[in-house]
């Protein structure tokens, strides 16, 4: 289960980020937005914001109330969404979301309920 901010038992609340530490949370949240389709990491992540993995994942609990991982799946999952409704085939929306083919219908079915196929039938 997701720590929700105003939990008073939530150890994130108590956790202070500079205004430098959260300009880089943002700055990664907006670099997984554009780059959906890349291997994305909390490892890649911290490198390239110059930031520790442990902060990373601290701050994107705190401020936007999700995991790293939760939040990429969310994403990407969305975007397949938006994708599949314009009639893409499965097979490019896999890719343009950072998936093999058969990651992203296993992914895809469990997020979502439906097959990749089915989502894209049933939305035109």
């Amino acid at each position: 289960m997701e720590p929700h901010a105003g939990n008073p038992g939530n150890m994130d609340e108590k956790l202070v980020f500079t205004r430098q530490e959260v300009d880089k949370l943002r700055s990664a949240k907006t670099y997984i937005d554009n780059n959906l389709e890349l291997k994305l990491t909390i490892t890649l992540l911290a490198k390239e914001f110059h930031i520790g993995t442990t902060r990373l994942k601290q701050g994107f609990r705190k401020y936007f109330n999700r995991t790293v991982y939760g939040y990429i799946l969310e994403q990407r999952m969305e975007k397949a969404k938006q994708l599949l409704a314009t009639g893409m085939r499965v097979q490019q929306v896999a890719a343009e979301t950072g998936y093999s083919l058969t990651g992203f219908s296993k992914t895809f079915k469990s997020y979502v309920g439906v097959s990749p196929m089915e989502y894209r039938s049933g939305s035109r």
